[in-house]
């Protein structure tokens, strides 16, 4: 072999370690960009939509490979211990792991679904619904075409329907819609329910999906309506993480269904590997929470979102309660 080739020789293998070296560093500091500063800038919050399993395991998909190619040892242990970094937040941060919660029969149950605009047939999704049996039931991206009143009917003679454009609300009881808000190409607005535990204030929401759209704005104007608003229930559509600084400390004592009483994988899209929390349910101090599900349907690429609580009176009903 001559010196040439001798020389020649080793440099793949140092181009391909010195490739592997700055693929690994760079996905993980994209990860970390975009966990440290979410959205607070537009490009900060596309790192920050990186699903931490999937770079997780791309980072150790990589470390892998490097140990059996025999590229460089300390490599792959390095590259293993930032795989480790995005799979423990996964665990430990992003989701929850509690025992089940027994079952109540005192509860309001809300149901929330994004049904995919029916491509999974309207007939079977309706019929899912009515299955469902819940309290109130708001469903996003329904169509216009669908005959609202006939589908309460199909539900029960008790259920009423209301729509805010693209979101259908059915529930057992009284419905009435309050005011809309201006969210650009999205929608919210105010719906009084009153139900079997008296009345109830919802706002539902769904905020455009493009990515080219930064959050910021979007969930300020959000949280604004929250504070003028403050319903007692959230829910819809976010399209944003729930883990988006928009989305933590909120006003008023808002709280996250799925970290007061959720638990197990909650990623909601896209099915059938879900691996985005876009969709929310918030309450407020009005509201006891008792149980938070998220369950998978093939009629829609969206899980389906159930909330039981209960209303807890206000003081004047707590006064005239008392003996």
């Amino acid at each position: 072999m001559s010196g040439e080739e001798a020389s020649a020789g080793p440099m793949p293998s140092r181009w391909l370690v010195r490739l592997e070296m700055a693929a690994a560093a760079g996905v993980f500091l994209l990860w970390s960009i975009g966990q440290v500063w979410r959205e607070r800038y537009w490009i900060t919050g596309l790192c920050f939509f990186a699903p931490s399993f999937l770079v997780g395991i791309f980072l150790a998909a990589m470390a892998a490979w490097s140990w059996k190619q025999r590229h460089d040892r300390r490599l792959s242990l390095a590259v293993s211990a930032c795989a480790l970094v995005p799979l423990i937040f996964v665990a430990t941060v992003e989701n929850r792991w509690r025992p089940a919660e027994i079952q109540r029969t005192d509860t309001i149950r809300l149901l929330h679904w994004n049904v995919f605009g029916g491509k999974g047939g309207w007939d079977r999704l309706f019929d899912l619904v009515r299955e469902e049996a819940a309290d109130i039931s708001v469903l996003s991206e329904v169509t216009l075409q669908i005959d609202l009143p006939a589908v309460a009917s199909m539900l029960g003679s008790e259920y009423q329907s209301l729509r805010v454009r693209g979101i259908a609300v059915f529930a057992r009881g009284s419905l009435e819609l309050r005011r809309e808000f201006e969210i650009p190409w999205g929608i919210a607005g105010e719906v009084v329910w009153t139900g079997p535990q008296g009345p109830l204030s919802l706002l539902v929401i769904d905020l455009p999906s493009s990515v080219r759209l930064p959050r910021g704005p979007l969930l300020a104007r959000f949280r604004e309506i929250l504070e003028e608003v403050q319903p007692d229930l959230v829910v819809g559509d976010f399209n944003t993480p729930r883990r988006s600084a928009g989305l933590q400390q909120l006003p008023g004592g808002y709280r996250h269904a799925y970290e007061a009483v959720g638990s197990g994988w909650s990623a909601t899209w896209p099915l059938p590997l879900p691996f985005w929390a876009i969709d929310q349910c918030l309450f407020s101090p009005r509201i006891e929470p008792v149980r938070y599900t998220l369950t998978s349907s093939p009629l829609s690429d969206h899980r389906c979102q159930q909330f039981e609580f209960r209303r807890l009176p206000d003081e004047s009903e707590a006064e005239a309660a008392m003996p």
